[in-house]
């Protein structure tokens, strides 16, 4: 970010004629926050909360995706793992969530 912070999130999106849709899910899940532009057509449900994503999103998409989607997923797990281990908060940790990022 421009703060220099190191920030993981999990969001989803669809038209936003499936509001419900993402009030059951985000019920489900117990966790998120649903946002709907006002200049878009859009619902997005984000997660930010790092107990969140390690706890509940990570495990319905482990071992679940292919093609692309997979590798990305991989990413994200991998800076996950480095930021339980508080490792994003160091320079050589930012310097790996970067390199991840770019990969």
């Amino acid at each position: 970010s421009k703060s220099n912070q190191i920030s993981l999130s999990f969001s989803l999106s669809q038209h936003n004629r499936d509001i419900e849709l993402f009030n059951i899910i985000r019920n489900y899940l117990k966790c998120g926050i649903i946002y709907q532009p006002k200049t878009r057509q859009d619902v997005r449900l984000v997660v930010y909360d790092l107990s969140n994503l390690v706890e509940k999103i990570i495990p319905i998409f482990d071992n679940n995706l292919i093609s692309q989607k997979k590798y990305d997923f991989i990413k994200f797990k991998n800076v996950q793992k480095l930021m339980v281990e508080k490792k994003h908060l160091t320079e050589k940790g930012r310097e790996l969530i970067i390199r991840e990022k770019y990969k």
